[in-house]
């Protein structure tokens, strides 16, 4: 049977107060001799959750545990009880050095008790905290896009070009991402139509604009991007328009006597 001390602190000063308080403690109860080598256990006092877990895996049947005060164990009664309830039935001793006591459970019950109310309310309030927070994180947000809206909107009106803004360190302009959707759609629009790229360049000729050349119409259908596609699609929409429009409305046929 070995008995082992736990302790987490900030600094050395306060680990050393620690320690001193539950090695009185063990010579108290006439068990300082079963401390073993490495039974003097620290953890930080930020965290020490991975140092805690691996001492009472290591912890067995009929060892004791000194602690300098209960609090170092756990922040709250609940994970406190948790702890301590896996001592007790792993049949380990638990002894604070703080209250001069062995904790059992009616101890524990009795130390943990009028702290159980406070941690609920500690955790409802953070709980609202943190509604208010994501709550006002969702307002900065849309109110950052709102404002860029209205940056953007205003810098197109003075006729600013995005596009050579956005030009990387070597001057040239940063490529834009490719929309193969887009792309598959005009393919399948100038497909329906039955056009050659070279003939559907020139449906934007009605349009009052110059005729696109078959590389750029292939560009178009590979990165579904480019200049002029926006007029390019509204050809192929309106010729597809014309097409129905001009397809000559099928007549009732006569009754079988």
């Amino acid at each position: 049977m070995s008995v082992f001390i736990y302790t987490k602190s900030a600094n050395d000063h306060a680990n050393g107060k620690q320690v001193d308080a539950a090695r009185a403690m063990a010579k108290r109860r006439i068990l300082d001799e079963q401390i073993p080598a490495g039974g003097y256990v620290r953890a930080a006092a930020a965290g020490g959750d991975n140092t805690l877990r691996q001492l009472l895996a290591r912890i067995q049947y009929g060892d004791t545990l000194i602690v300098p005060s209960l609090d170092v164990l756990a922040t709250y009664p609940t994970e406190l009880v948790e702890i301590a309830n896996a001592l007790f039935t792993k049949g380990v001793r638990l002894l604070s050095a703080t209250d001069d006591v062995e904790i059992d459970p009616i101890t524990l019950r009795r130390y943990t008790a009028p702290w159980f109310g406070l941690e609920q309310s500690e955790k409802a309030a953070a709980d609202v905290l943190r509604n208010e927070r994501q709550k006002h994180r969702v307002e900065i947000e849309e109110y950052g896009k709102v404002i860029q809206e209205q940056i953007i909107g205003q810098l197109l009106k003075l006729g600013v070009d995005f596009h050579a803004l956005l030009a990387s360190a070597n001057g040239q302009p940063a490529k834009r991402p490719l929309n193969p959707s887009r792309a598959r759609d005009l393919r399948s629009k100038r497909e329906a139509l039955g056009l050659t790229q070279e003939d559907a360049g020139k449906l934007v000729v009605s349009l009052g604009e110059a005729a696109i050349g078959k590389g750029q119409i292939s560009k178009y259908e590979n990165d579904g991007d480019g200049p002029h596609i926006d007029t390019y699609e509204l050809a192929l929409n309106v010729e597809t328009s014309r097409r129905k429009t001009a397809k000559p409305i099928p007549q009732p046929q006569p009754a079988l006597e």
